[in-house]
């Protein structure tokens, strides 16, 4: 029976078969919950910007939150309730929010080799992208937008939807206005009147710059960097979510 409890071996399953099929023809896999809606043009234009700006940018997890010091829920009445025997610890350690990241493919193994020998853990993220990538040495990575877990009902704004990468919906409704939102982006038939009055087109990143963020797993240290985005691609040539 599929429960919330199972997401972890859900998630270990992904990269076992990602592993096994995809690791040797692509740079990288996306997770994300079947809630998420991907703006492919600004994924594109994301991902491009990684693999001419981060060294060794195979071997890292990329996503937008990084929690820091979150305490387990101890209220039994809480989805995510944690008891002492499971976690006795006053916090976790610092991991990225598993709603939708990019698993670069030399980071699928060193994770799965982690998974063998560390004991199961239901919240998803924290086990994959918190105990295994800290074991395995993965470097997390943040950007900006790569995930937006509020869309406070903007998913019919021009400007979020261009600027945005992934975000979460919270109805049917809300998936499909995302989709006719970002192809009218594409087809320009509206825009997004950015700073200065000038048109934000979808593969725009805000402000012309990504701002990457590390998260070293092993010295829990951070650091950050910036480095100037691609302009905008073609859209009409990318495949679009249907």
């Amino acid at each position: 029976m599929d429960s919330y409890e199972i997401l972890t071996a859900k998630s270990v399953a992904l990269l076992h078969w990602a592993q096994q099929f995809c690791s040797a023809k692509v740079p990288f896999v996306l997770k994300c919950d079947d809630d998420v809606y991907v703006n492919t043009g600004r994924l594109h234009s994301a991902v491009t910007a990684i693999t001419k700006t981060i060294p060794y940018y195979e071997a890292g997890v990329y996503g937008t939150q990084i929690v820091i010091d979150n305490p387990p829920q101890r209220k039994l009445e809480s989805k995510h309730y944690v008891s002492m025997e499971l976690w006795p610890w006053p916090a976790y350690p610092s991991y990225l929010y598993g709603g939708c990241y990019l698993l670069g493919r030399k980071a699928l193994a060193p994770l799965l080799t982690a998974a063998q020998s560390t004991p199961y853990f239901p919240f998803e993220d924290l086990y994959l992208i918190g105990l295994c990538s800290r074991k395995a040495h993965v470097p997390l990575w943040t950007f900006d937008k790569m995930f937006i877990m509020e869309n406070g009902n903007r998913t019919g704004d021009s400007c979020f939807a261009g600027e945005s990468i992934t975000w979460q919906t919270r109805s049917d409704g809300q998936l499909l206005e995302s989709h006719q939102t970002t192809k009218k982006l594409d087809e320009n038939k509206i825009k997004c009147s950015g700073a200065g009055g000038q048109s934000a087109g979808r593969g725009r990143l805000g402000n012309n710059v990504i701002h990457f963020q590390l998260i070293d797993p092993a010295e829990y240290q951070t650091w950050s960097r910036n480095v100037m985005s691609l302009l905008p691609v073609n859209h009409n040539t990318q495949q679009r979510q249907t």
